[in-house]
C-alpha cells in the first residue's frame, strides 16, 4: 500500500508554528505589556529575572543526565538544573576525589547568574558556586583600592570555592592604621567572610591583610583617585 502523501507546505504568508510553552507560571520574555527582551516575571509577583542578575538558591539533587542539581529559588519556582562544569574548579576537583554527596549537600545555600536561551528565551543557571558561611574564610588578592572613596574589589584565589570577586569598604579591613589606608593596596593578599546583599551581590567582612601594605599609591592613580 501506496504510503500517504506529505501534507501540503504551508501558504504564502502563512503564520510560523507557535513557539514552545514558557515555564508553569511565567510570562515570556517579550510577551504581553511591558515585558521587555532578557526578562521573566513571575505572573502575580514583581520579582523579575533578567540578564546576569545573581540569585541566591537552594540545593537539591537530580540525576537527569548529567545534571548536577536542580536550583529551587521563590523566583523560579519548578527550579533549574545545572551542570557540573558550571561549578568552580575547585570544587570540580573535590567531586571528581570525594563523590557528589561529600562535594555538596542537599539544602546548601548556593548563589547562581542568571542567563538566557538563545532560542527559547529560557532561564539557565551559570556560575553556580555555594554561599559561603557567616564564618568560612575566603582568601584571595586585592584587584582594586580607591584611598579616596576607602572602597575596592577583592578577586578569590583560584582555588576557592567562591570566585566571583567581592565588593569591601575600608573601615572593614581589620587592625590597619588610617596611614596605611593611604597607601597602595592592590595585590595585597588577604582573608575575609563573604556576606551576601538581597540582590545577589557579594561583599567581603572582617578583612585581614596577609601582607602590610608600604608602597605609596602610584602617582598616576593618586592623581585620579577622584572617588
Amino acid at each position: 500500500e501506496a504510503a500517504p502523501p506529505p501534507p501540503p507546505p504551508p501558504a504564502a504568508g502563512a503564520a510560523p508554528p507557535p513557539p514552545p510553552p514558557p515555564l508553569a507560571g511565567y510570562a515570556r520574555k517579550g510577551e504581553g505589556k511591558g515585558k521587555s527582551k532578557g526578562k521573566w516575571k513571575e505572573k502575580g509577583k514583581s520579582d523579575e529575572l533578567f540578564e546576569g542578575i545573581r540569585v541566591q538558591a537552594t540545593l537539591k539533587f537530580s540525576s537527569t543526565g548529567n545534571e548536577a542539581g536542580l536550583l529551587c529559588c521563590s523566583q523560579i519556582p519548578e527550579g533549574l538544573l545545572f551542570t557540573v562544569d558550571q561549578l568552580p574548579a575547585a570544587v570540580r576537583q573535590r567531586i571528581d576525589r570525594e563523590g557528589m554527596s561529600t562535594a555538596l549537600t542537599e539544602g546548601t545555600e548556593m548563589i547562581f547568574t542568571v542567563t538566557f536561551d538563545a532560542d527559547t528565551g529560557r532561564p539557565q543557571a551559570r556560575e553556580v558556586m555555594q554561599v559561603p558561611g557567616p564564618d568560612e574564610l575566603v582568601f584571595g588578592d586585592i584587584l582594586s583600592y580607591n584611598t579616596t572613596s576607602g572602597y575596592g574589589f577583592i578577586r578569590p584565589g583560584e582555588d576557592s570555592a567562591f570566585t566571583h570577586d567581592v565588593y569591601f569598604n575600608a573601615k572593614d579591613i581589620q587592625e590597619v592604621s588610617d596611614e596605611d589606608l593611604k597607601k597602595n593596596l592592590v595585590g595585597l593578599p588577604c582573608g575575609f567572610s563573604v556576606r551576601l546583599t538581597p540582590d545577589g551581590k557579594s561583599q567581603a567582612k572582617g578583612i585581614e591583610l596577609m601582607e602590610q601594605p608600604s608602597e605609596p599609591v602610584p602617582q598616576e592613580e593618586d592623581a585620579s583617585n577622584t572617588g
